[in-house]
């Protein structure tokens, strides 16, 4: 029989609020287009949002019923990509300057962005010509 071990576990933002902050005031030129803008656009339709733990295998490797839209978290993004699977946009979970290796290579996706996600990662996409929705 094992013994019970007792976890402790701190869940912290990459970032301090108040740079979250700044981050929000700097992004705000930048967030002319916002999802939710245009009601029901997206009624009846369905998605997949993928994130990037282990399960990201069976729905590579397994049939998928067709959604219309695919959504990567993070590094899900990259990895869907180089398995030639179909992804319609990227989502941006973390915060802080981790994205930017994240999603070094950029694609031709949606970005779905906070508004609080770091500056260079909004630099690093415009750069690239991508689409962004905040």
């Amino acid at each position: 029989m094992t013994t019970p071990v007792e976890v402790a576990c701190m869940m912290t933002l990459p970032e301090e609020a108040d740079t979250l902050f700044k981050h929000i005031l700097q992004n705000a030129r930048y967030a002319k287009r916002m999802i939710g803008g245009t009601p029901d656009t997206h009624k009846g339709k369905t998605v997949a949002i993928c994130g990037a733990g282990p399960s990201l295998l069976d729905y590579l490797n397994q049939p998928q019923p067709y959604t219309d839209e695919v959504w990567a978290c993070n590094s899900a993004l990259p990895f869907l990509k180089s398995e030639g699977a179909r992804v319609t946009h990227g989502i941006g979970i973390d915060q802080g300057e981790g994205m930017l290796a994240d999603w070094a290579e950029t694609f031709d996706v949606t970005y779905l962005l906070a508004t609080s996600v770091h500056l260079k990662l909004v630099k690093h996409l415009k750069k690239h010509n991508r689409r962004i929705r905040w």
